[in-house]
């Protein structure tokens, strides 16, 4: 691979997927970006459209400061592979359809229990969206929910940041 201008990357990172494919990782950036655009439809479709501007803004953040990192090592001579970006470690590169043989060997026990987690919130939370949704205490929760919800995980992240062990 070639070296790249750095405006350019710059101005590909901001669209999330285009950093990947303008550095020649077609597969890691469609991938991306498909799964940037269909965030806020699927979370709209089941009622919870108001976490997706949430879950775009972490994938936009991972995705620019990423562009440059794999703009770096390209920089160095280092190869930089096209993996998947969602199943990068559970599907055979030469036959897309099928399955490696050590897929049980290579599945993050962890990321599984993450995903499983965040989907099962994600059901829980449009069930009760679809129930209580014309309810005032609902509304109630929901306005107050969307105005303190940020301020206080930045709080809960800076205290964590402060008071952590130091090794």
């Amino acid at each position: 691979m070639n070296n790249r201008n750095s405006f350019l990357t710059f101005v590909t990172a901001c669209i999330p997927g285009v950093g990947y494919m303008y550095h020649g990782l077609i597969k890691k950036g469609v991938q991306v970006l498909f799964l940037y655009m269909l965030i806020g439809p699927i979370l709209s479709f089941i009622g919870l459209g108001f976490l997706s501007h949430l879950i775009k803004i972490c994938i936009w953040f991972y995705t620019f400061f990423d562009t440059f990192a794999v703009s770096s090592k390209i920089k160095r001579g280092e190869y930089v592979p096209d993996s998947e970006f969602i199943f990068k470690n559970y599907v055979n590169t030469e036959n897309s359809y099928s399955v490696t043989p050590t897929w049980n060997e290579r599945i993050n026990r962890q990321g599984w229990v993450i995903l499983g987690s965040f989907l099962i919130i994600l059901g829980i939370l449009s069930i009760l969206n679809q129930v209580f949704i014309d309810s005032d205490i609902y509304k109630y929760i929901r306005s107050y929910a969307s105005q303190y919800f940020i301020p206080i995980i930045f709080i809960v992240i800076g205290v964590l940041i402060l008071f952590r062990k130091k090794d």
